[in-house]
């Protein structure tokens, strides 16, 4: 492709609307659904989540990973493949390939990579899909992506990779766009509304504690005003006090002058 050009997904090829890939997606995974909630094993249960990675047009998790039998693989052999489940609802490849944790051995500073020992090993579909659903959430939070910064966060080496990773993610309907290959970037239009992890309760206490705040800041500051409202009531009462004292004084001095009262000593 000429690197002076932008690519885009015409807007009139079907596959680019999602007219089938959506619904044949939605059909193929309450049919998962339905094999999980008739699952008898953990093994089973393990086995179609597996299936459910692989799928093509399954691109949200949260109603698999809803399902208690699915929930239950936490306290099982197969604890790695609901982790698996749960970074393709709402994670990303670097999360998949790791996190830097700082750490003293010895009295000396050091940093371990704790990587993709916590999930199962991805298949070359589970990969692609990954990386794809890396794409959306990056393209939730920028609506440039630079290709050096997709490469990084992809484990890309060329742009033809990139862009050829970026242009299936289009048909797949994870994100909308276009390739501008002059400047090097993908321009977002639209992404994948990906799930979001489970556990809120964090998330929820910080929100509570911020109304909460927010509570006290608004009557704090309906406080000072009113305080504020006192003060210039009593200041305006002061003027006007001021005001009529001067008036009395001013009306006592012309009094003193006047040739009536001058005559009258």
């Amino acid at each position: 492709m000429d690197a002076a050009t932008s690519t885009a997904l015409p807007t009139s090829c079907p596959r680019a609307m999602g007219t089938s890939s959506a619904s044949s997606g939605a059909c193929r995974q309450e049919a998962l659904v339905s094999q999980i909630k008739a699952a008898t094993t953990p093994a089973e249960v393990a086995c179609i989540v597996q299936a459910a990675l692989e799928a093509p047009g399954i691109l949200v998790f949260g109603e698999l990973l809803d399902l208690p039998s699915v929930q239950q693989l936490a306290s099982s052999e197969f604890a790695k493949d609901l982790e698996l489940l749960k970074l393709f609802a709402y994670g990303t490849l670097r999360d998949y390939k790791g996190k830097l944790f700082f750490f003293t051995l010895h009295d000396v500073a050091a940093i371990m990579l704790c990587n993709e020992a916590a999930y199962p090993p991805l298949t070359d579909t589970q990969l692609r899909k990954l990386r794809q659903l890396s794409v959306a959430s990056l393209a939730a939070h920028s609506r440039s992506l630079p290709y050096i910064e997709l490469m990084d966060e992809l484990g890309l080496t060329s742009r033809r990779e990139l862009e050829d990773l970026v242009i299936e993610a289009m048909y797949a309907e994870v994100v909308k766009g276009k390739l501008d290959q002059r400047n090097a970037c993908f321009q977002v239009d639209q992404a994948l509304a990906r799930d979001v992890a489970g556990d809120l309760s964090t998330v929820s206490r910080l929100l509570a504690d911020w109304c909460l705040a927010c509570e006290a800041a608004l009557g704090a500051a309906e406080r000072a005003a009113e305080r504020a409202d006192g003060a210039c009531q009593r200041h305006r009462q002061r003027k006007v006090a001021v005001e009529e004292r001067a008036d009395a004084i001013r009306q006592s001095q012309q009094d003193r002058m006047s040739p009536e009262v001058q005559g009258k000593r």
